[in-house]
């Protein structure tokens, strides 16, 4: 081989070597030249107005799971279809996306090889073309008309590195790579923050009264289904809140000898208002954090009809989620016992909020950190009786004809009579008002479990011991020297009985008027 060849294969290795370098480099290339920079990503797409759905699927690595969220308008409304449909306060948001991606302007082009996408993190999250351990996974968002054609599509990969803002983002139909300027944790995957959080759409200062049930239920499996096998009342509480802050106690209930009995506050306990401006505050920042369809044939009155108790799918899923029907009167109308209690809330414009507490929902899992639990909870809404019970339904034509007629000739009784009639007309506008709120909020209830925190229920289901505390020796009147002083004294006077004195209830004997159980 002469020299001349030996050069000129060393000159074609290199040549060669020196194009794979360029082809096969990591680092983005510049094509400032091309003629795609500058230009916007989805140049057909220019009305947000025209998206109609919104998809985005995330790559969990930690789990190795695919996270996927969607938003869809079904006739004129948007609902969240993974969540059989719920209504989604969706509108503004959709928009709002929509907007960053007719926006969203090619920067430059990072590669065009398929090889390298893992190392942008632009590989599509398909469930069926990724396996567990795979790497360089982005985030899929994609966009669609009526239709349902592609206005957008786009895979969202890893950040630019010295460039804040920036994403290497990809067509999932081609292997380019692009760099633009985008911020994908503007768009949320999570339920609640897709939906009107604001369960009960209550003013805290409307609340007037609260009361609470506080027992419990258990069940039992049997040949025929699961059946209630115990109901353990403990307490029944109502209490009023005057100005917003001034807590009174109206009712108590104990349960002793088999039942609940009124009782009394004792001389050293008192309400504890911190606790109950606590669940007060709860009532307002009541958010839900999912939602489950109710079986049909359970009206939004959280009543069921009696052929609601054939149908076994219905009653399963209630049972599941701790609602129990029940006949508590006998009179052939079923109502809901919970497996945790329940509490009514009662506001100055005649809406009575029913608030019934289940089973725990199990795991919140939208994050892997996440431990919290949930419960389900049943809500309704009704007619506070107690309002409106001097307004008659149908007036009566004679007597407001004989008492226009009195005022007419200065009978004074008879004024009086048209300012009765006057006070009851707008307590049956009143009353109007709530009624038509209560359908308006029994039309949103109606179908669904909602799914609420643990931290949430606890703050609002409240036992005896939260509400009720006892009184410092201060606002009791008495100092810590007299306290010892009068333990002395009671100790010198009354021993210390032997243990299981029955004439002083000692719980070691199960007396039965302290409700406790026998030995």
């Amino acid at each position: 081989m002469t020299e001349v060849t030996k050069t000129g294969i060393i000159v074609v290795v290199a040549v060669v070597l020196a194009g794979a370098s360029i082809f096969n480099q990591s680092e983005p290339l510049e094509n400032p030249s091309d003629d795609v920079i500058g230009s916007m990503m989805f140049e057909d797409f220019k009305d947000p107005l025209d998206a109609k759905s919104l998809e985005i699927v995330r790559h969990n690595e930690d789990l190795a799971e695919i996270d996927q969220f969607k938003v869809s308008e079904i006739a004129g409304v948007w609902s969240i279809p993974s969540h059989s449909n719920y209504p989604a306060d969706a509108e503004n948001q959709v928009r709002d996306a929509a907007t960053i991606l007719t926006d969203l302007e090619i920067m430059r082009i990072a590669t065009d090889l398929a090889s390298e996408h893992s190392l942008f993190g632009v590989v599509e999250p398909d469930p069926e073309k990724i396996s567990a351990g795979d790497k360089g996974i982005g985030m899929l968002i994609a966009m669609q008309n009526s239709k349902g054609k592609d206005l957008a599509r786009l895979v969202v990969g890893k950040q630019v590195k010295g460039a804040d803002g920036q994403r290497f983002v990809r067509r999932p139909s081609q292997d380019r790579v692009y760099v633009v300027s985008l911020d994908p944790d503007r768009l949320s995957t999570k339920f609640e923050d897709w939906i009107e959080t604001d369960l009960l759409d209550m003013n805290t200062w409307d609340i007037k009264q609260v009361m609470i049930k506080d027992y419990s239920v258990e069940t039992a499996l049997t040949l025929n289904g699961p059946v209630i096998s115990s109901y353990d009342q403990r307490m029944g509480m109502q209490v009023s809140l005057e100005n917003n802050s001034e807590w009174k106690l109206d009712e108590l209930f104990e349960y002793r000898a088999e039942e609940l009995r009124p009782t009394e506050l004792l001389e050293d306990e008192e309400l504890n208002t911190d606790r109950l401006n606590d669940m007060k505050n709860a009532f307002d920042d009541l958010e839900i954090v999912d939602v489950d369809r109710k079986p049909k044939g359970l009206g939004g009155d959280l009543r069921a009809e009696q052929d609601f108790m054939k149908d076994g799918d219905g009653l399963s899923s209630l049972f599941d989620k701790g609602f129990y029907p029940v006949d508590l009167d006998q009179t052939g109308q079923l109502d809901l016992l919970c497996s945790d209690g329940e509490v009514s809330v009662r506001t100055e414009d005649g809406v009575e909020y029913v608030l019934r507490f289940g089973r725990v929902a199990g795991l919140e899992d939208n994050t892997a950190e996440s431990t919290d639990l949930n419960r389900y909870l049943f809500v309704m809404a009704r007619l506070r009786d107690d309002m409106f019970s001097a307004v008659q339904e149908t007036s009566d034509p004679e007597s407001e004809t004989s008492a226009a007629e009195a005022v007419a000739d200065g009978d004074e009784k008879s004024t009086e009579n048209t300012e009765e009639e006057r006070e009851k007309d707008e307590l049956q506008e009143k009353r109007e008002k709530a009624e038509q709120k209560i359908k308006e909020l029994n039309d949103r209830f109606a179908d669904w479990y909602y799914i609420i925190s643990e931290d949430v229920f606890k703050k609002i289901h409240l036992a005896r011991a939260d509400v009720i505390k006892t009184k410092d020796a201060a606002e009791a009147g008495l100092d810590m020297e007299s306290l010892r002083g009068l333990q002395k004294g009671l100790e010198k006077e009354n021993p210390a009985p032997e243990l299981g004195n029955p004439e002083l209830g000692n719980p070691e004997l199960g007396n039965p008027e302290l409700g406790n159980p026998e030995p």
